[in-house]
């Protein structure tokens, strides 16, 4: 017995033309499905380039925006404990000056001693707890902090020196 095998060759030409349909059909909507011009390097290769070099420099200033506004948060802690210092050191003057008077005893004159020495105390405490993640502010160990606000990496242009003070009674000369 023969055996005898038929094609049908238009039929089979049909299926590999719709299998290739469906292909561009599947590419097409994963396209409209994004949103996005470029999906793939096969899309536009130097574009997509241009789009990955975008999306680093956007990623690089967000960070930078971070950054500084983390320096903007240092100052402002650092500023605080500097207000509250200065608030007791007009009030440890006022204390001098109402001791300077000869009408007072000397009953009067310790219990100003003793709030002076308590204030005193005070901004050594301020200094020593003023704090941001981590990083003392007030004490004087931390003198200068760079802050990176840019993205090129270039000292001059791209990175703001926080300056600190000594915000320690023996400092202060209180």
């Amino acid at each position: 017995m023969a055996l005898t095998v038929r094609t049908n060759l238009t039929s089979m030409t049909s299926i590999s033309h719709l299998n290739m349909n469906n292909q561009k059909l599947s590419s097409s909507l994963a396209r409209i499905s994004s949103g996005m011009r470029i999906n793939s390097a096969a899309d536009d290769a130097a574009g997509l380039g241009v789009a990955e070099n975008l999306d680093a420099a956007g990623r690089s200033l967000r960070m930078a925006m971070r950054n500084t506004n983390d320096g903007i948060a240092v100052v402002q802690t650092a500023e605080g404990a500097a207000n509250e210092v200065a608030n007791i050191i007009k009030r440890m003057r006022e204390l001098a000056v109402q001791s300077s008077s000869e009408t007072l005893e000397n009953t009067e004159r310790t219990y100003i001693n003793d709030e002076f020495s308590a204030l005193s105390t005070e901004v050594d405490r301020i200094a020593n707890v003023t704090e941001f993640n981590g990083l003392a502010l007030a004490d004087g160990t931390n003198a200068t902090l760079d802050v990176q606000v840019g993205i090129n990496n270039v000292a001059a242009n791209d990175r703001i020196a926080i300056t600190l003070g000594d915000l320690t009674a023996a400092t202060l000369g209180v």
